[in-house]
């Protein structure tokens, strides 16, 4: 799920669309957000929650703030039309939030899909239309064929005979709600913040990871703005939107094949990309850990401003000069620098493991740290 907060999502990249004669029709902005506002609308919506505000979305859909009216509690309401560009990312996100249960994950409620009933007249289907003997738009709820839409599949199929809504059919995700993350928290106290503190909130980011790692998912956009904090602080890894099995948990035997095969590249948030998908080569694992190595530099380098931001993660993700950029992070916190150096590594190969990881925070709680790290590797 989303951070439910805003959120500078602008770097998320995504695939290009597929053509028209693809049988994909063309994302219509406008279009899609008269589809959320008719699903809100939907008596599945008004009956169950009071719905408060909208707190973060974009291409995909919306996420709201809703009251259940039988428990009075606020959740997280994600709503994305099944025909958006997004839809197939909220289908994998369902299918990992409702397969992992962690305290240090986002929680799963429930989803289910509501179908609009109304007419909705994109520019693609128009021009569809104009270029076509025939075509007209769903006008009720009882022209989508039962039939087309599979209650067990992971997508909604519209018959070939007939016409085919640019958008018929929104998906709903209930989880619970969390008005902060961490990246809120970077840009706000983590820095007065105790060590102690610190190194919590990031080994609870690590015990989510190793758990999402077990049951055989990939996360694929691990961010400070995916992971969220509860009133006492507890991380938990949200936005399982990019999430993809990488193993498979059941088999008795695991192929090199299979562990490292080619996944979809082009995935992920430009900062925090390891450089294997940006050169479009087999992944595994490891490149949620490369994500996790630019939390912790974040987490470890105070930073004044967007633009030092910036340019201080490009100049982390080079080569050239990764090894002078960590050197950023105070000299106390040496073992700190070399974590984060050692999750960096450009051939994955070469990077550590959680494990590691892990160790080097039992080294840097020693005194002045004075072992050297270089043991670890």
């Amino acid at each position: 799920m989303p951070s439910y907060s805003s959120d500078d999502s602008s770097n998320r990249q995504v695939k290009e669309p597929k053509s028209d004669e693809e049988g994909i029709i063309s994302n219509d902005s406008e279009d899609q957000n008269e589809m959320i506002e008719h699903c809100l609308k939907h008596e599945l919506i008004e009956e169950t929650f009071d719905i408060k505000k909208k707190i973060g979305g974009g291409g995909g859909g919306f996420v709201y703030i809703a009251v259940n009216k039988c428990d009075n509690t606020e959740y997280a309401l994600k709503i994305v039309p099944m025909h958006s560009l997004a839809s197939n990312d909220t289908i994998r996100e369902v299918e990992a939030l409702s397969t992992l249960k962690h305290e240090n994950i986002i929680r799963y409620c429930s989803s289910w899909k509501i179908k609009v009933s109304r007419s909705i007249n994109s520019h693609a289907q128009k021009e569809k239309s104009s270029n076509s003997e025939s075509t007209s738009c769903i006008e009720s709820q009882e022209e989508i064929s039962d039939a087309s839409v599979e209650e067990n599949d992971s997508s909604i199929v519209f018959e070939d005979d007939g016409p085919r809504p640019l958008f018929g059919v929104c998906l709903v995700i209930q989880t619970e709600l969390y008005n902060r993350n961490l990246k809120m928290l970077i840009e706000d106290e983590l820095f007065q913040m105790t060590d102690d503190e610190r190194r919590d909130i990031f080994m609870d980011i690590v015990r989510g990871l190793e758990y999402i790692h077990d049951k055989g998912y990939l996360h694929r956009d691990l961010k400070p703005s995916n992971i969220l904090l509860d009133i006492f602080n507890q991380a938990k890894i949200g936005d399982f939107g990019f999430a993809t099995k990488f193993k498979d948990t059941n088999a008795k035997e695991e192929t090199s094949d299979f562990m490292k095969r080619s996944l979809t590249t082009g995935l992920g948030t430009a900062h925090y990309m390891a450089p294997e998908i940006e050169m479009s080569t087999a992944y595994n694992e490891k490149v949620d850990l490369y994500s996790l190595g630019i939390i912790l530099f974040e987490m470890y380098c105070k930073m004044n401003s967007q633009m030092e931001r910036n340019k201080t993660l490009d100049k982390l993700r080079q080569e050239t000069s990764m090894d002078e950029t960590i050197k950023m992070i105070p000299k106390q916190h040496r073992c700190i620098r070399y974590a984060v150096g050692s999750l960096l590594k450009h051939d994955p190969c070469m990077r550590t493991n959680l494990k590691g990881v892990t160790l080097c925070f039992v080294l840097q709680e020693m005194v002045n740290c004075d072992i050297n790290c270089f043991i670890i590797y």
